[in-house]
């Protein structure tokens, strides 16, 4: 059964349309009402309201009478899979980046050859990282597979479409030295570009000290952080794994985060809410406001930005993942044998322990004493 979008205002063309719905608005209710006979197989209007307006969408067995669009497919997503909103941003991106090269948003007029015209400008218009084209076929396909219920099956079109085999042979885990330069440098004079140092420490020691990822820094509130029990809890909207659980307070965070509640009351000028953001530089640099009054969240993106403003004038190859690897490695390197690196997949949230191996990083040392201990026999 197809999608058919009527009683709609003026269509905008296909380079206006994701304009104007991001600014317009999307769905926020999506009700079947009763089947009624139609030549050529069974329609089901459904009604939906935006702030768009109000329209009906009709499935029909028959293609050809379909004005479903790629975003209209997403407000559908969300509406029957109520997906995180950091999901939402990724599949939005994904939508943005087809149209902008291929300039279609029907679904029935994706093809095959769209997926070539994304990998080559990905690859080698824009040089990006062959992992980029794989979020994005990964996402993307989420988006088209979800079209299936209402009359889509766009899985012929999709076979064979896959990702890129990547073979990375360095290190991922940040070292010692690293961390080391890149804490002097936050602490001496001309690092404005990533201003307040003092916010980038806290932030740097809490990605070192608990393996935490993006999303669970920002996803942090301040009802997460317990003091005297020694208890942070990583909520499950901001989990990969769509979990939550309770990982130690390190003592080493306690100072950070109290310096942190502290200016961060001077800068909301009232004492901090449990729901608020622990980690929010939106709150200490007007850079990332609005306007010069009003604060917004911090973002995954902002903390991407940051490290990557760091790393580059630091002179250090960092990003918040890399702490992740160094958090995993460390941990496992330890004394506790298997049952320490089962404790590091629980700390590090991971559903399955081969998961966790991959963030570990050798030890060429400890190997090495135990080939060692082959001795020479032969």
């Amino acid at each position: 059964m197809i999608f058919e979008i009527i009683d709609t205002p003026e269509q905008p063309t296909s380079r206006q349309m994701p304009k104007i719905l991001r600014k317009k608005g999307r769905l926020n209710k999506v009700q079947p009402v009763a089947a009624i006979g139609c030549e050529g197989g069974i329609s089901v209007p459904v009604v939906a309201s935006s702030n768009y307006g109000q329209f009906s969408v009709t499935r029909y067995t028959d293609r050809q009478h379909t004005d479903l669009t790629l975003y209209s497919l997403l407000d559908l997503f969300m509406a029957e899979r109520r997906p995180s909103t950091s999901y939402v941003v990724m599949l939005e991106a994904a939508i943005k980046l087809f149209v902008e090269v291929t300039g279609v948003w029907y679904i029935h007029l994706i093809e095959r050859e769209h997926f070539l015209q994304v990998k080559t400008e990905i690859l080698d218009v824009r040089k990006n990282a062959a992992n980029t084209y794989n979020i994005w076929v990964r996402h993307f396909r989420a988006l088209l597979n979800a079209a299936k219920p209402w009359g889509f099956d766009l899985k012929p079109i999709m076979d064979g479409i896959k990702t890129i085999v990547i073979y990375d042979n360095a290190p991922k885990a940040i070292t010692d030295s690293s961390i080391k330069t890149v804490m002097e440098w936050l602490d001496s004079p001309g690092n404005l570009a990533v201003f307040p140092a003092w916010f980038w420490k806290v932030l740097i020691r809490t990605l070192y000290y608990t393996g935490m990822r993006r999303r669970q820094v920002v996803g942090l509130t301040w009802g997460d952080i317990h003091l005297k029990s020694g208890i942070i809890h990583l909520q499950a909207a901001h989990s990969k794994t769509k979990r939550g659980w309770d990982i130690p307070l390190p003592d080493q965070l306690i100072a950070g985060f109290s310096e942190l509640q502290r200016k961060t009351e001077e800068a909301l000028r009232r004492s901090i809410y449990l729901d608020d953001q622990v980690f929010n530089v939106t709150l200490f640099n007007n850079r990332y406001r609005t306007d010069g009054n009003i604060a917004k969240t911090m973002t995954v993106d902002h903390v991407s930005g940051g490290f990557k403003r760091i790393g580059k004038l630091a002179g250090v190859e960092i990003s918040p993942h890399r702490f992740r690897h160094a958090f995993a490695t460390k941990l496992a390197n330890g004394d506790g044998g298997i049952e320490g690196i089962k404790e590091v997949q629980r700390l590090l949230g991971h559903t399955n322990l081969s998961t966790t191996m991959g963030y570990i990083q050798v030890n060429m040392g400890k190997m090495r004493n135990m080939m060692g201990g082959l001795g020479n026999d032969i």
